[in-house]
């Protein structure tokens, strides 16, 4: 029948290694690091001081109110982080991926899955690169008025659109509607912006999505 177990501890309470298997996880109001492992259960993470690592299959990772860095990995499975205040790396297959980073890290953001859509929205301008990779769906990229960033975008058998003015050499105005390449930069440039898919379109937003 299995069993469920519901633990309190100290906020400053390391979790060094908490593992199940064919059930969830969850842990919220903890203040320093946790290291997460389940297979085919979801993981369930709010308010957390140190660093994330949560590791699952075939099921979901969430992700809130983070203050260090985050390591999400699952496979099909979707995976939403919000509100993390440090490095961000997400990876799934076959399913979406959905953040919102209030405060752009430094480091680089990097979101990767397969036949799943990405969508990202950043609070403010970036500091840190980002790269989202995807095949066969779309990518959506929220940026605030203000953001400047290097931006190189690349899709087959989709489209790329930005709100922002892009600056690029050699490309009219009707080979920018229909662009599968981009290369340029946004404002006066900045952090590197990596956008790839196959079969998707790219969409580089002003302001806040989610």
């Amino acid at each position: 029948m299995g069993a469920r177990f519901t633990m309190h501890v100290p906020r400053k309470a390391m979790l060094d290694r908490i593992t199940t298997s064919n059930g969830p996880v969850k842990v919220r109001d903890v203040g320093s690091a946790a290291h997460l492992k389940t297979s085919n259960g979801s993981i369930n993470v709010t308010n957390v001081d140190g660093d994330v690592d949560a590791h699952t299959s075939n099921s979901s990772v969430e992700a809130d109110t983070i203050g260090g860095s985050a390591t999400l990995k699952t496979s099909n499975g979707r995976i939403r982080a919000e509100d993390v205040s440090g490095q961000l790396e997400a990876e799934t297959s076959n399913n979406s991926i959905t953040a919102r980073l209030d405060k752009s890290p430094t480091a680089t953001t990097k979101l990767v899955t397969s036949n799943g859509a990405i969508e990202l929205t950043l609070g403010s301008a970036p500091k840190g690169d980002i790269r989202a990779e995807t095949r066969n769906n779309g990518i959506k990229l929220h940026l605030p008025a203000d953001a400047a960033a290097h931006v190189v975008a690349d899709t087959s058998n989709g489209s790329i659109l930005s709100d922002f003015s892009v600056a690029s050499k050699g490309d009219s105005d009707e080979d920018k509607k229909h662009q599968r390449h981009m290369d340029g930069t946004i404002g006066a440039g900045g952090p590197m912006i990596e956008l790839s898919t196959s079969n998707g379109s790219i969409h580089i937003l002003k302001g806040s999505g989610i």
